[in-house]
């Protein structure tokens, strides 16, 4: 379970178009305690809503989206940055 690594680093890949952003929304409501209201209704039918941890809807979550970056190489990237 992920609640119980022991590790404060986690590195999660996986190819294009393959869930990361919605595993990562899912965890995002199920931890976030800004989203408590919504809890039943995203996970109460569900064996998590049925069975939740202790840590649910406990943290601050800060959600991060790089994917307006212009970024097909290296140097595309870094010369868009040096021009902000």
């Amino acid at each position: 379970m992920l609640e119980n690594e022991n590790n404060d680093k986690l590195f999660f890949t996986r190819l294009r178009k393959f869930g990361k952003s919605l595993f990562f929304s899912t965890l995002s409501y199920y931890y976030d305690i800004n989203q408590a209201d919504k809890f039943d209704r995203l996970f109460g039918d569900l064996y998590i809503g049925k069975h939740p941890t202790p840590k649910r809807n406990s943290y601050l979550v800060l959600n991060l989206d790089f994917s307006a970056l212009d970024t097909p190489n290296e140097e595309r990237f870094m010369d868009r940055r040096a021009r902000h």
